[in-house]
């Protein structure tokens, strides 16, 4: 009789463990711009056809993590880290700008990205 009870309590401990994990991680407080907001903004900063150079020097005024210009992938990749926080991880916005063969912004897309803390 003492095992079930037993077993029982471990069950119950393990079920209250990850519910409270998935309620934690579900509230988010959102310290900065939504992806949406980054992309609006970039793409009205850096309109379709901006030239590679002057995307990166924008994204370094904006004091932007970024990395280089990819050639093979024709992309620069930036991310903004710290965006929101919960309990469990912390959000970040990863945005891909993409360029045509003659390196000219072609599109920007920005989606949440999370970090575990």
């Amino acid at each position: 009789m003492k095992s079930w009870r037993f077993g029982f309590a471990i069950a119950a401990a393990f079920v209250f463990g990850i519910t409270i994990t998935v309620l934690a991680g579900a509230v988010r407080i959102q310290k900065g711009k939504s992806p949406a907001e980054y992309q609006a903004s970039l793409s009205e900063q850096m309109p379709v056809g901006t030239d590679k150079r002057e995307v990166i020097s924008q994204l370094d005024n904006a004091r932007m993590e970024h990395s280089d210009y990819l050639s093979e992938r024709r992309v620069i990749l930036a991310i903004v880290r710290h965006s929101c926080w919960s309990l469990v991880f912390e959000c970040s916005v990863d945005i891909e700008l993409h360029f045509d063969e003659s390196g000219k912004l072609t599109s920007i897309s920005a989606k949440e990205g999370f970090t575990s803390l």
